[in-house]
């Protein structure tokens, strides 16, 4: 993605000019910036074409929180505001560019090494003084300022993932359970969503970030994102191989005490490893290096449930003066592997704790009112939800008395986004099984394309299985039946796969034909060209899929492929239907994990469990359980007739 056009933004945003791109991540584009004859400075625009998102939250919380720390060693954010349809923040610009340049351009281990320091130093203070925690260092956060070719200073910038410690604030936009930050650097304990972190995450991010830059490569790699946070999880440090053979071997030990697997044996904080990195580079040996790791501390972190009292911190502005840099704006180089927030990995139904701690939207977050009148007959009388794709209402057709939802696209969606509507639009409208929501019309409202669906009521079987408990195979047949027959049509039809088949998106039919009805497709995929009869090679020619290469779902259901954020497949529905009716028949999910890492590490290797032999459960439902949830996909049913046909089987 290239940053956007400069004339695509307000000319001189906050009454600055634009200059140079300085580089590009997932929230917005940085360019360097000057007011008048004043000094330069570094502003962050990131677009707000979906209005009122996360990431424009996120950032705004980022000014919050960062205007709270005044530290040499952390980046001086100096004012921000909403300009036209871009969010703008202006920063303290730093001519040294970011601490990734010694991936790519070796660099004197000394040199590295002295660079973390000035970081930890920095994280230092953001924990002593406001109990901050960042929850995504990595080297390319770690800004430089030079002087010729020494580098003065180095900072931590973008606290765009940071929270408090202890505090509520951080839950307003992640839940638990949310896994945030970049995989190469995640911490075990981040990796998992749990909720009491503290500053050793980011220490252990810390240790990941100096291997990357003194050996070349980061310690556990990976083909997806999740193979990378699964080896943080389990894999040991491995070996330090640095490529300066100059290096000290304590740097290894360093290393190793920063990313150990229970923070209890890291750092007891960041100045004991302050005081480590300094050791290093005055020529300290193994053993006195060993002494610090080891030295006792009554410093040491303990869970407690007593708050804290937040410290006031002026400001002071800092910024270098001179000339508007002049160099091409081309973007900066993003690290093959890019900050994933794997926002749809969903908890286990069974932990309530994630509905108690989220925070409800309000209506003011909404771009449309309560009362508005869409067309001649319908009127918006509830909100229902928002997302990337847009905003969801509850309208009262006041012609036919009835409800319908309404989902329409944000205040100045671009084509793509348009294109990738109808698209699905016109993929509702070919479902005709009666599990699926009806197709009730489209339209414009205020230069805003939507459309209009059934809104499905009932219990979902979730809710079912927690009042009456299991189901019986006799009562799971049937909804069975029609699930997979639902499935099969929409694949027919538009290539649908649905990848987030569960019981809560399950709800009671009204009839016997349909004893179930299928809710919620936001994270289907559609396939251009199916066939019915065998998917199990089909290749990747899906029409454009938004989750490409994402591990979307939830993950007690999700299939080991869709874990691993390949190619959407229906053999990815195939799975969830087994692991739905394990759910169903015995009352829970088939793996019990408490974090969504957990249940996705189990789901790509742990065994296929059975349903408890003392349920009575006929063998042939068993079988077809079991071969539904077969990790190769090859070895499920070839399609849903061959699967339709095994059910057929059963009394």
């Amino acid at each position: 993605m290239p940053p956007f056009p400069l004339n695509s933004v307000p000319e001189r945003p906050l009454g600055y000019t634009l200059g140079a791109c300085l580089g590009r991540g997932a929230m917005g584009v940085v360019y360097a910036a000057q007011r008048d004859n004043g000094p330069v400075r570094a502003i962050k625009l990131v677009p707000l074409a979906l209005g009122a998102s996360q990431e424009a939250r996120r950032l705004q919380r980022e000014v919050t929180l960062t205007s709270r720390l005044s530290h040499r060693n952390l980046l001086t954010i100096l004012e921000s505001g909403v300009v036209g349809a871009h969010f703008a923040i202006v920063m303290e610009y730093l001519n040294g560019g970011a601490a990734d340049a010694f991936i790519a351009r070796p660099t004197p281990w000394q040199t590295v090494v002295r660079v973390m320091r000035m970081a930890a130093q920095g994280l230092d203070h953001a924990w002593r003084t406001g109990h901050m925690i960042h929850r995504d260092i990595k080297p390319a956060n770690i800004l430089l300022m030079r002087e010729e070719e020494r580098i003065v200073r180095a900072v931590v910038g973008d606290f765009g993932l940071a929270r408090e410690s202890g505090g509520a604030e951080g839950m307003t936009l992640t839940k638990t359970g949310m896994i945030l930050g970049t995989p190469w650097y995640i911490a075990p304990e981040q990796a998992q969503g749990e909720r009491d972190l503290d500053h050793r995450c980011d220490q252990y991010a810390l240790g990941a970030s100096l291997h990357h830059m003194l050996c070349g490569a980061p310690p556990f790699g990976g083909k997806t994102p999740t193979d990378c946070i699964i080896a943080h999880l389990h894999d040991p440090v491995p070996r330090f191989k640095p490529r300066e053979n100059t290096a000290p071997e304590a740097l290894g030990t360093i290393i190793a005490t920063c990313m150990a697997k229970d923070r209890a044996d890291r750092f007891p904080d960041h100045a004991a490893l302050v005081m480590a990195l300094s050791a290093v580079i005055d020529g300290a040996d193994q053993d006195h290096i060993t002494s610090i790791i080891s030295k006792p501390t009554t410093d040491r972190i303990t869970k407690s449930t007593s708050r804290w009292t937040r410290p006031t911190t002026a400001r002071f502005a800092r910024g270098s003066s001179g000339e508007l840099p002049t160099v091409s704006a081309t973007p900066g180089t993003d690290l093959p592997l890019p900050v994933v927030t794997l926002d749809t990995l969903a908890q286990p139904p069974k932990d309530e704790a994630i509905e108690a701690v989220l925070v409800e939207e309000s209506e003011s977050q909404f771009t449309l009112a309560i009362g508005t009148q869409i067309d001649e007959y319908h009127i918006i009388d509830a909100t229902l939800g928002r997302g990337g794709m847009g905003e969801v209402y509850r309208l009262k057709d006041q012609f036919l008395g009835r409800h319908l939802a309404m989902k329409i696209l944000p205040p100045g969606a671009d084509a793509t986004t348009l294109e990738k509507f109808r698209d699905e639009g016109n993929a509702l409208a070919s479902l005709t099984h009666p599990a699926f929501p009806a197709y009730a019309g489209a339209g414009v409202f205020a230069d805003r394309h939507y459309v209009l669906m059934e809104i499905l009521q009932g219990t979902d079987l979730r809710a079912v299985i927690r009042e009456k408990g299991p189901m019986s195979e006799a009562q799971v047949i049937p909804i069975a039946r029609c699930l997979v027959e639902a499935l099969s049509d929409g694949f027919r039809r538009c290539g649908l796969v649905h990848r987030d088949i569960k019981p809560h998106n399950l709800v009671l039919g009204d009839d016997e034909r349909t004893p179930v009805r299928i809710v919620d497709l936001g994270l289907a995929a559609y396939f251009a060209a199916p066939d019915p009869d065998d998917f199990t090679g089909q290749s990747n020619a899906y029409r454009e899929d938004e989750h490409a290469g994402k591990p979307v779902g939830t993950p007690a259901y999700m299939s080991p492929e869709q874990c691993r954020g390949e190619a959407a497949t229906p053999a990815m529905d195939v799975y969830s239907i087994g692991a739905t009716l394990f759910h169903l028949l015995s009352g829970k999910t088939m793996y019990t994990e408490k974090s969504a890492m957990g249940l996705v590490a189990m789901q790509l290797s742990g065994p296929i469990p059975d349903l408890p032999a003392y349920l009575p459960i006929s063998r042939g439902m068993r079988t077809i359980i079991h071969r539904c949830l077969q990790k190769n996909p090859t070895k499920r049913f070839v399609s849903y007739r061959d699967l339709a046909a095994a059910l057929a089987g059963l009394e």
